[in-house]
């Protein structure tokens, strides 16, 4: 998520372990997939949120600006990813637009995520998915139906808190400690 990336300032001292990045400006977005390990079937583009004053990922939601020549490349490259490394299951590819060029930054390959803004897009949800990608089936055009634009953020408290056991959380509350 982040945590560990911070910027250089030239005096720190390294391990082998460490390694560096380009900072390349520009939004960052990913694409999440399902793959068969031959072919790709494209789930949608995220515009990736970031807490303002470092690089810990804070959330996406499923759309982005992205042209037909963005998404044209995008596919390209994801396909050539999943033939290549034989990817199968739930992907998801991490780039930035330089220049409205996108330059990927890294590949999980395991479920991203994003993949809870399009999970009631499909019949019996991704997982199904991923299981059936993970043998070989991807979706054709009837199993998925793209209706809502979701978001997910993450809301860091700034001090330790306790929430009352009896304390009842909506409905559209996640990950809930």
């Amino acid at each position: 998520g982040g945590c560990h990336v911070r910027p250089w300032t030239g005096r720190e001292v390294y391990t082998a372990r460490d390694y560096f990045q380009k900072r390349i400006p520009g939004p960052a977005l990913s694409v999440l997939f399902l793959a068969n390990g031959e072919r790709a079937y494209i789930i949608g583009y995220n515009t990736q949120w970031t807490m303002p004053e470092g690089f810990v990922w804070s959330g996406a939601i499923n759309r982005t600006l992205l042209g037909l020549p963005q998404r044209l490349v995008l596919a390209r490259t994801v396909r050539l990813l999943v033939s290549a490394l034989r990817l199968r299951g739930l992907n998801s590819l991490d780039f930035v637009l330089d220049d409205k060029v996108p330059k990927v930054l890294e590949l999980n390959a395991r479920p991203g995520a994003s993949f809870e803004l399009y999970d009631a897009d499909f019949k019996h949800g991704l997982l199904h998915w991923h299981l059936h990608a993970c043998r070989g089936r991807l979706p054709g055009p009837r199993d998925s139906r793209r209706t809502k634009v979701r978001a997910s953020r993450i809301f860091f408290a700034r001090q330790r808190l306790s929430a009352p056991v009896d304390f009842v959380w909506p409905a559209w509350s996640r990950d809930i400690p």
